[in-house]
């Protein structure tokens, strides 16, 4: 299969399956990310909690990476849902 062709659940399964893991929950929101974006959450993947802050279409999300057993899941809400959820303090560095 191209890399051109490929969604970006392919290449997030891909990198995943090479670190040993399988994916567990998907959501289907982040095959509308850009390639751009999406190497943020790839570059992410090693870690074990992450939450990657991202933009579509010039609207800010959050996706939220977790690690459970051999699972990675992945998660995606708006900022102000995840504002919401968590405060703004989380996202802070």
């Amino acid at each position: 299969m191209n890399t051109k062709t490929k969604t970006n659940k392919d290449i997030i399964e891909d990198k995943v399956k090479k670190l040993g893991y399988k994916i567990g929950c998907y959501d289907d929101n982040i095959d509308k990310i850009s390639k751009k974006e999406l190497k943020k959450i790839l570059d992410a993947l090693e870690e074990e909690y992450t939450d990657i802050r991202i933009k579509v279409r010039k609207k800010e999300f959050v996706v939220e990476i977790a690690t459970v057993d051999n699972e990675k899941d992945f998660n995606m809400k708006t900022l102000e849902e995840y504002i919401y959820l968590y405060g703004d303090e989380i996202l802070e560095e």
